[in-house]
């Protein structure tokens, strides 16, 4: 199905739909290694969440960047649905018909954001999976069955190669949303 289709559907299904993670790397990230799980599904209640980590399996601490970019922080990167940190944006959402929305727009700072993982350590980043969005709750579309999202970003053991000289890194996984 394409994720920017705009043809609506029964979207009363989506209450009943269950999700898997499918992980599609692109690109080998050793020494950091993704995680990625399935903290809630989506419910009337609360939009689906999921929790997204990345550590460091090396003996030597690791400087990765763009920190928001490995962590997936991604508005407007999957058509109309992205991945929105859930502390930023948890009391901003709404429910219509089926469908989990940001009704006002999600700004991030322009700087290069670095973070640093000691070994053995994890950075975890839980994110809502929302509609972007719209002028009006009408032109809200249906999840489609499966997301792609991906992240481009480098890293180093050498914090001041990070930008723009460190070891560049793309990883990928799939949201898959199945009906019962």
């Amino acid at each position: 199905m394409d994720p920017n289709d705009d043809t609506d559907s029964d979207t009363s299904s989506q209450r009943e739909m269950h999700s898997r993670i499918e992980p599609e790397p692109t690109d080998d990230t050793e020494p950091l290694v993704y995680d990625v799980s399935i903290v809630s599904e989506s419910t009337v209640d609360s939009p689906l969440t999921i929790d997204v980590s990345l550590t460091n399996t090396s003996e030597e601490a690791i400087t990765y960047g763009e920190r928001r970019t490995a962590l997936f922080w991604n508005p407007g990167s999957e058509g109309r649905f992205s991945l929105y940190p859930t502390d930023a944006v948890a009391e901003r959402y709404e429910y219509d018909d089926g469908i989990w929305w940001l009704p006002d727009g999600f700004a991030t700072t322009m700087d290069y954001q670095t973070a640093t993982l000691e070994p053995d350590a994890t950075h975890t980043e839980t994110l809502a999976l929302l509609h972007g969005p719209v002028d009006d709750a009408d032109e809200l579309r249906s999840l489609p069955s499966n997301l792609y999202f991906a992240a481009e970003f480098a890293y180093s053991a050498d914090e001041d190669e990070t930008l723009p000289n460190g070891t560049p890194v793309t990883w990928g996984f799939s949201l898959q949303l199945d009906q019962e």
